[in-house]
């Protein structure tokens, strides 16, 4: 076996012995899938990540090994998926790995699509991204893809999702009134998923909100349930979450 071979077997058994028990079969059937194809060191796993017109599956397979392995030189072939159109749904999975390594330079990748790239897709990507982790520099860019009334509301949507987990009272207290005022928003996704950043923001003071939500908006969301729904599952969320001294 090369050297380089060795190495990366190394770092691949490393890294199983390492995962919780849940990621292992998972982490060993893509660490099979990949051998298969002779993916056998670290620089052919980056090269199919760039791979434009390669399997979408397989570039799956190794965007999720390298956000796994701790090494930031993933970062760029990650960044070049996220902003490769051919790579498709890959893209989400680049996004989120690219959360998971982190640093200034994924989250700022990340930040930018978000903020500039023309491609809607790409930026719903980047949004879903940014879910994965607490990263300060991305919270005003979140807050402000909510509120771009000119953005596409899918995209609003996973913003709003993405703020649910900067839940510690420097950020709640500035993101919740951004929420509360999405909760008017014309497109029920958006509604939808502000609701459930407040479940796990806010305290007793958006009840009466989530009280209206649930006794008057039955819109549907696609894949999901109504907002109706939601806003009832949120309130008893906030008050569970209150008694338990959360």
């Amino acid at each position: 076996m090369p050297r380089h071979s060795r190495r990366f077997d190394r770092r691949i058994r490393r890294l199983l012995a390492q995962s919780p028990p849940e990621l292992q079969a998972l982490t060993r059937e893509h660490v099979e899938a990949l051998r298969q194809h002779d993916i056998a060191t670290f620089n052919r796993l980056l090269a199919l990540v760039r791979q434009a017109d390669g399997d979408l599956e397989l570039r799956n397979k190794a965007c999720w090994l390298l956000g796994q392995l701790p090494d930031r030189r993933g970062v760029p072939a990650l960044v070049a998926t996220l902003n490769d159109p051919s790579a498709g749904w890959v893209r989400w999975v680049a996004a989120c790995q690219l959360a998971c390594l982190g640093g200034g330079m994924a989250v700022e990748a990340l930040v930018t699509a978000l903020l500039t790239s023309p491609d809607a897709d790409q930026r719903e990507a980047a949004a879903h991204g940014l879910n994965f982790g607490i990263h300060p520099r991305a919270f005003d860019p979140l807050q402000q893809a909510l509120g771009n009334q000119d953005e596409k509301p899918r995209v609003r949507a996973q913003a709003a999702e993405s703020l649910h987990g900067y839940c510690s009272p420097y950020y709640a207290s500035r993101s919740i009134p951004h929420l509360l005022s999405a909760l008017h928003d014309p497109d029920p996704e958006v509604r939808f998923w502000s609701v459930y950043a407040l479940s796990q923001l806010a305290g007793e003071e958006v009840i009466p909100e989530l009280e209206r939500l649930a006794a008057t908006d039955y819109a549907e969301v696609q894949y999901l349930h109504p907002v109706s729904e939601e806003a009832k599952w949120a309130i008893g969320e906030i008050r569970r979450r209150l008694e338990e001294g959360g």
